[in-house]
């Protein structure tokens, strides 16, 4: 589904877990791919959840 690049969250921010997974907010209605500083696709391209956050690992079947 590929979407224009949207604004990457700061470099060097670290984001907690909670329950094994890190929430980061973005802007709302945009699709978001995630990927580790090697490129690898870690999130692919899909809306946030509907909290506006992405999660990290992401659950299966969910934003």
């Amino acid at each position: 589904m590929g979407a224009a690049a949207q604004p990457a969250p700061p470099a060097g921010r670290i984001y907690p877990l909670q329950g094994g997974v890190a929430l980061l907010p973005v802007a709302g209605g945009a699709d978001y791919q995630v990927q580790d500083e090697a490129g690898r696709v870690i999130r692919p391209w899909g809306p946030p959840g509907p909290d506006g956050r992405l999660r990290l690992p992401p659950a299966a079947g969910t934003g």
